[in-house]
């Protein structure tokens, strides 16, 4: 009864306290005082200003809190405090969880940064690279491998194109070391209707409110770039439009060379992606947008138009993130619906499903993505 009303006290703050009969122990005062700096209104200047007691606040909720909950308390320090000042000082950066949201607020403030700053920001930023490509790296390559898999079909006798690698993998166990040869039992041999995936362009709406997907993206297409058999080009864009392809083996400086904020211009990304293609049929385009264009839609869609029936696939996400469905541009994202391209959010776990269906030649408004 009594751990039911300290987490209730906890809750609704000291406003709940009795006097005559004091329910936290010292730890949980510690905790409330905490929680009190940014959620209280009489208590939420305790942290402005004052670079010691930031540091010192951040290590107490380490103390109290688990991973989880310290990303979102930070954040919420952010928002309701404006503690911009949490990430200009390079031991407070530092100390801080990393997190998608922390390397989208770096982004924005790169040109404020003290260079001494940028040292440990870049740091932080390496942190999450590596993060999000020990999650996706392997997924991705599943799916992958997973098409190579699917493009093969078995064959009692060597006909068609034969898939050499799988037909020596499945054989090995007949090898015969006095011949010093592989006697095939089977062979598997590609299937021809499977179609060819030769380049693959995000196209990234830089906006503000596009943040989040703009960190994903980014350091999903280092990982895509990483498989040899098909182009991949990061196109990002506002109102201008910069071909970030040549960083791709660079994510820090890639992720540094993003505009974050501005306007939208969509038919003019577009078009500059469409100058990238050789091969329609075997060219697939991802918008990752919320859809609010700057310029006439109908300019848009007439590109959108022109790419489908020259045979690239399109596909629209409306964010990469975990922060569930984000605000779009509904009319546009009918008008899309209306062309068979469907528009949907991801979040960056799964993407690699994605992807795994455009690599097997499914239909995308098909593909579970949920």
């Amino acid at each position: 009864m009594e751990t039911h009303l300290q987490r209730w006290r906890l809750i609704l703050g000291a406003e709940a306290a009795q006097e005559e009969s004091p329910l936290l122990d010292k730890n949980q005062l510690e905790i409330d005082a905490l929680l009190a700096s940014i959620y209280d209104a009489e208590n939420m200047g305790a942290l402005n200003g004052s670079s010691p007691q930031i540091s010192k606040w951040l290590g107490d909720i380490r103390k109290y809190f688990p991973t989880p909950v310290v990303r979102i308390l930070q954040m919420d320090a952010f928002e309701r405090l404006d503690l911009k000042q949490m990430i200009l000082e390079p031991e407070l950066l530092a100390s801080l969880e990393v997190n998608v949201s922390l390397v989208a607020t770096l982004l924005q403030l790169k040109d404020v940064l003290p260079e001494e700053t940028k040292d440990t920001a870049k740091i932080v930023i390496q942190k999450l690279i590596e993060q999000l490509k020990k999650e996706l790296a392997r997924p991705m390559e599943q799916a992958y491998r997973g098409r190579i898999k699917n493009n093969s079909t078995k064959s009692a006798f060597p006909k068609g194109k034969i898939d050499w690698k799988r037909t020596i993998l499945t054989n090995l166990k007949n090898y015969q070391p006095k011949e010093n040869l592989i006697i095939p039992q089977h062979f598997y041999r590609f299937n021809a209707y499977t179609p060819k995936l030769s380049r693959l362009i995000l196209a990234v709406d830089q906006s503000g409110s596009m943040a989040n997907s703009v960190v994903h993206a980014s350091i999903i297409a280092c990982v895509l770039a990483g498989i040899p058999s098909f182009k991949t080009n990061l196109v990002v864009f506002d109102t201008d439009v910069i071909d970030l392809t040549e960083q791709l083996m660079d994510p820090v400086s890639l992720l540094f060379s993003v505009q974050l904020g501005g306007g939208t211009h969509i038919a003019k990304a577009l078009k500059y992606c469409e100058s990238l293609i050789s091969h329609p049929a075997e060219t697939t385009i991802i918008l990752i947008s919320d859809l609010f264009e700057g310029d006439l839609s109908d300019n848009m869609f007439g590109i959108i138009d022109k790419l489908q029936s020259g045979g690239v696939k399109f596909v629209s996400l409306l964010s990469i993130d975990n922060d569930g469905i984000p605000s779009y541009d509904k009319k546009n994202g009918r008008r899309l619906a209306a062309m068979g391209i469907p528009s949907f959010a991801s979040t960056p776990q799964q993407f690699p499903k994605l992807m795994g269906a455009l690599f097997n030649g499914q239909d995308i408004s098909l593909a579970t993505i949920s």
